[in-house]
């Protein structure tokens, strides 16, 4: 990718998994050398013991737990699973990004109060302005369209905040994969909307029977349902699990919790689609959430289970930023931004400004790896047309927001005058071999 601001020099080389490309001020060259990870082929992929007591959580409605309209009968199909009963799984959200003017479902969350959505980290933590702007929380949901949630209250709400687990680590391969949402406003709680209950520390023991839900894949890279589907399955343990994935070089670690089912059809199992979903379990008649569905080796597979987020060890931090211990780390606004007589200047991320006033990605001249992002605050007073040169990222994965409009392949964002505030996000968990 290669754009300068108009009058500039430069030049370029690269390809489309590697390349160098300058961002310049003013007659000076900005460089970016983006390069986005490869996942092997036996590569997982992200995806999204009952407690002694369901926990007492301040400000959590007491009903917490509690489905709506749900059988008794313990069924199953998420990869062979089944459909979902309406207003059954009442803490069920799905997270929608609008595409081409739609909002479409990209990841599942928990309703864990009446304002506050857990979810996978690897869901949200490249969420920018921009995009958290045109992002939707459906609550009370069952069928993706609209329309045909025919007996329930759907609820929309936009997003105020994102909050990731300070210990998320994607090098550890997702561990600690914990994200909360802050809603824009509560949600009213009701038959088809509700909250569902946070765990205890030890929760939950092996073999325990658990319920996952998503609107995910049918199986790897098949056939996305209109209708919520609900599996059941049971929590394994750690040491077979990590042994199993120790096979194909993956670490198992403390914060995850592995769970598999089967049926006559098949094996039981989150699939692209589903991460950042809810896994529950049953305790008497309400219903304790013990893990967020993270990541495993492809859907379905009975040498591999699933991987979730161990809801159990992301317990202290959960309670603390709902209680208000841990506050959103602000950035600073534009207006508070020296821009040193340039037009822009890095305000967060690895990215740099050289002497001339030139954007530098990170480590440059050597390549970095995905799932990073910077953001550019913008002088808007001085602001100049931007002239693209040469362009070319990994489409759609690696991509450039002007104007809150993104920008990947070879398409840039020629003669476009910054307004706002710049964004470049290199997202390898969009890539379809390695992301539910």
């Amino acid at each position: 990718m290669h754009l300068v601001q108009a009058g500039a020099l430069h030049t370029l080389v690269g390809s489309s998994v590697a390349m160098i490309g300058r961002v310049c001020h003013s007659f000076c060259s900005l460089l970016l050398l983006l390069n986005l990870p490869v996942c092997s082929g036996s590569s997982p992929g992200l995806r999204g013991q009952k407690a002694d007591k369901p926990r007492e959580q301040d400000g959590v409605d007491a009903t917490c737990g509690r489905v709506g309209w749900h059988s008794t009968k313990r069924q199953n199909r998420i990869v062979h699973g089944q459909d979902s009963k309406q207003c059954a799984w009442k803490w069920q959200v799905s997270l929608r990004a609008m595409i081409n003017g739609t909002a479409q479902h990209f990841c599942g969350g928990t309703l864990i109060s009446e304002k506050w959505i857990l979810t996978a980290a690897h869901c949200t933590a490249f969420l920018n302005d921009c995009k958290m702007s045109k992002m939707q929380v459906v609550a009370g949901g069952w069928h993706q369209k609209m329309e045909n949630n025919t007996d329930g209250g759907i609820v929309t709400r936009g997003v105020r905040r994102v909050l990731i687990h300070p210990s998320f680590n994607v090098e550890s391969h997702f561990s600690m994969d914990f994200g909360l949402l802050e809603l824009d406003a509560p949600v009213p709680f009701d038959d088809c909307v509700g909250s569902v209950c946070l765990p205890t520390k030890d929760f939950p023991t092996v073999g325990t029977n658990c319920e996952v839900t998503g609107w995910g894949t049918l199986n790897m890279e098949g056939a996305v349902p209109n209708v919520l589907q609900q599996g059941l399955v049971n929590t394994v343990s750690q040491d077979i699990c990590a042994e199993q994935y120790a096979k194909d070089n993956q670490t198992i670690t403390s914060g995850m919790l592995c769970a598999t089912g089967a049926t006559g059809q098949g094996v039981t199992d989150a699939c692209q689609g589903d991460s950042g979903g809810p896994l529950v379990c049953l305790e008497g008649e309400r219903f304790v959430i013990a893990g967020v569905i993270s990541w495993g080796h492809g859907c379905g597979d009975a040498n591999y289970p699933g991987v979730y987020a161990r809801v159990a060890s992301g317990l202290e931090w959960i309670e603390a930023v709902l209680s208000g211990k841990i506050a959103m780390p602000e950035e600073p606004s534009s207006s508070e931004v020296n821009f040193h007589g340039h037009m822009w200047a890095v305000v967060s991320g690895r990215c740099s400004i050289d002497e001339d006033g030139c954007v530098r990605s990170p480590g440059y001249p050597d390549q970095y790896g995905g799932r990073e992002k910077c953001r550019i605050a913008v002088d808007t007073s001085a602001a100049m047309p931007i002239t693209v040169d040469h362009f070319a990222t990994e489409a759609p994965y690696d991509h450039l927001e002007v104007n809150c409009v993104p920008y990947s392949g070879k398409k840039g964002p020629h003669g476009i005058i910054p307004n706002s505030d710049i964004f470049w996000l290199a997202d390898g968990s969009m890539q379809d071999s390695c992301v539910s």
